[in-house]
């Protein structure tokens, strides 16, 4: 595969002055999770959203795709995990490479948003990007693997960590462990712990994700 499939939905405004990255997780798509932009754009009028499929089939849902092969709890990462994090990386940001170009902007016109195993390729990718992004956010998800992220680091966006303390599929140690590494490597970080949430984007979480990309996106966003 060469480029991403995506869903996009275009500012209501009809003037594109921002682009916001919606990456989908385990077993769903780009078009599951393009709904998003209908809350996101009433507060986000000039903002392109974009939505794409992970690179590779789930194999256990019909439509759904994986930006990687979870390891079974009894084998560390595997050859296959590490290629399949490393071309889903690769094909994540020259996605956002050459929509940033074909809309005239910048990084800093860019957020990033991945919900569960979309936020892990999220904060595994988007740190390598040589120019910040505006804000990178990462919902109900992690670091993939305890790799230093001070090493692969080429940029440090804002970022913003939301998560329910109820989660049962991605423990709410996750949550503590990225953000402490975050934080030793110099990033700036916004946490919201939610009590009472499992694995999901509840209504109080996209307010704190919509006030944290308006603000980092700016007025004109």
């Amino acid at each position: 595969m060469d480029r991403l499939n995506t869903v996009r939905r275009h500012p209501r405004s009809g003037e594109t002055k921002s682009i916001a990255f919606l990456l989908h997780g385990l077993g769903d798509s780009g078009a599951g999770l393009i709904g998003l932009s209908d809350v996101f754009g009433e507060v986000l009028p000039d903002t392109l959203f974009i939505a794409p499929d992970a690179p590779f089939s789930f194999p256990h849902v019909s439509f759904g795709y994986q930006w990687f092969e979870f390891p079974s709890q009894s084998a560390s990462m595997t050859d296959t995990w590490c290629d399949q994090n490393m071309q889903s990386t690769r094909l994540l940001l020259s996605l956002i490479a050459d929509e940033i170009s074909a809309a005239s902007l910048g990084a800093s016109s860019t957020a990033v948003f991945g919900f569960s195993q979309g936020a892990m390729i999220a904060l595994s990718a988007v740190p390598r990007m040589l120019n910040p992004v505006a804000c990178l956010i990462g919902c109900s998800g992690g670091f993939l693997s305890d790799e230093s992220v001070n090493r692969i680091a080429l940029s440090k966006p804002p970022v913003l960590l939301v998560h329910g303390n109820d989660d049962d599929v991605v423990p709410v140690k996750v949550f503590h462990e990225t953000e402490s590494h975050l934080k030793d490597a110099g990033f700036e970080v916004r946490s919201h712990l939610m009590s009472g949430v499992r694995h999901e984007i509840p209504p109080a979480a996209i307010d704190v994700i919509l006030k944290f990309m308006k603000q980092r996106l700016g007025a004109g966003g």
